[in-house]
């Protein structure tokens, strides 16, 4: 073989790869790769932090969706454990009229950037996967592409079921 279709064949092969793992980046690669990483609520927070009692008692005239939870507004809190060795944590306010999610808001602790563009982006998305849902069996998932911040969401779903049940 000619030097010069040794280069040839050198360079196209080059050129076939990077395309095809550029191809496959740009079809398989997702915001939150880690998503084999399960978020974790250590017990200290379960304990101390997951429940803040800010319970408003608040009346209702609507049709009552599930009469299994009390109305009123409530907080909670989880951490989790991002990749790189930080953990953050989500706090969320719920307000639960008639068994039914009316307001939500969120408050985050973290430190690296990475979580500050996942946490953003789940932010965006929050209030209309929940706002307006049965608070019975409510479950988010990879809400704006932040599985770990989704997860630990449903945590304080399930610390909120627990707080509002009759």
């Amino acid at each position: 073989m000619r030097p010069q279709d040794k280069l040839f064949v050198v360079i196209g092969s080059s050129i076939v790869l990077i395309g095809a793992s550029y191809a496959g980046f740009t079809l398989f690669a997702t915001k939150d790769s880690d998503r084999t990483k399960v978020p974790t609520t250590s017990m200290s927070d379960a304990a101390s932090n997951s429940s803040l009692p800010t319970t408003s008692q608040q009346s209702s005239n609507a049709s009552s969706v599930n009469t299994n939870y009390k109305d009123g507004t409530y907080q909670a809190r989880a951490s989790y454990d991002v990749p790189h060795g930080d953990t953050n944590s989500v706090t969320a306010s719920l307000t639960v009229v008639g068994g039914v999610v009316t307001a939500a808001t969120t408050t985050h602790d973290y430190r690296s950037r990475d979580s500050a563009a996942y946490i953003d982006y789940f932010d965006q998305e929050i209030k209309p996967a929940v706002i307006g849902k049965n608070l019975k069996g409510l479950s988010v998932s990879r809400v704006g592409g932040a599985s770990l911040t989704s997860s630990a969401f449903d945590d304080v779903l399930d610390t909120v079921r627990n707080d509002a049940a009759v």
